[in-house]
């Protein structure tokens, strides 16, 4: 009976998943009583959110091997009911952090550049294979270090799977689909192509942060673990 299915299913919208106790749950009940927003919804909201930023430095013993914390995480509400401003209290401090970690990246990235420019003029002047070597030596260092001062893009909701992959393999592997609008699950299902075939391959890829390789005569080589999070109203 349609009238039964109906009444169990606001049945099942009452239940509480939130737990009593921790920062976030009592975030999510603060956010959704300013708000006036489904509770559920906004915790689900704001585990996704923790994960996109745990994701960067946090692992977690998974049989014997260390996996991201990265979750796939995707809720609904009707328009107008404040999906916005969930997302914007649980996703504007990662924002933040993560424009202060790239702020610190770039001053670190300036001064090595500036010390790989001299270690070029150097070589320049050197007289000898040992000392070219040398200089090479030092070269490689810093052009590793550099790498390790990532600059990273927080969030995508308007992207292909293809652009996601080059972002990513400047970050780490990393990649956050984190948005308010239904519209950044088109990244997902493929719906950015039109008639073209989707290509899930890196969703699939990053929920488990396998390695993931593509070589292709239209772009640059990509090699990297793909770590993804998914955080969608």
């Amino acid at each position: 009976n349609p009238a039964d299915d109906d009444n169990d299913n606001e049945s099942l919208a009452k239940i509480n998943i939130v737990p009593n106790i921790g920062l976030l749950s009592d975030m999510a009940r603060e956010v959704s009583a300013a708000i006036q927003f489904p509770v559920n919804t906004a915790f689900g909201h704001g585990l996704g959110i923790v994960a996109s930023a745990m994701s960067k430095s946090f692992r977690f013993d998974y049989y014997g091997k260390e996996k991201p914390v990265n979750l796939y995480v995707v809720g609904a509400q009707p328009p107008s009911s404040g999906k916005s401003g969930v997302h914007e209290e649980f996703s504007d401090p990662v924002q933040m952090a993560f424009d202060a970690i790239n702020q610190s990246a770039a001053q670190e990235q300036r001064k090595i550049k500036i010390r790989i420019a001299s270690i070029k003029k150097e070589m320049k002047g050197a007289s000898n294979a040992n000392e070219v070597l040398a200089f090479d030596n030092d070269l490689q260092k810093l052009y590793t270090q550099n790498d390790k001062h990532c600059i990273y893009t927080y969030f995508v909701d308007d992207a292909t799977p293809e652009g996601i992959s080059k972002m990513m393999a400047k970050q780490k592997g990393i990649f956050n689909i984190v948005s308010a609008e239904a519209d950044a699950i088109n990244i997902i299902l493929g719906n950015v192509y039109g008639d073209k075939k989707a290509n899930h391959g890196v969703f699939l890829k990053g929920w488990d942060a396998e390695m993931i390789s593509i070589a292709r005569s239209s772009s640059d080589d990509i090699n990297c673990r793909a770590i993804g999070t998914i955080a969608v109203i």
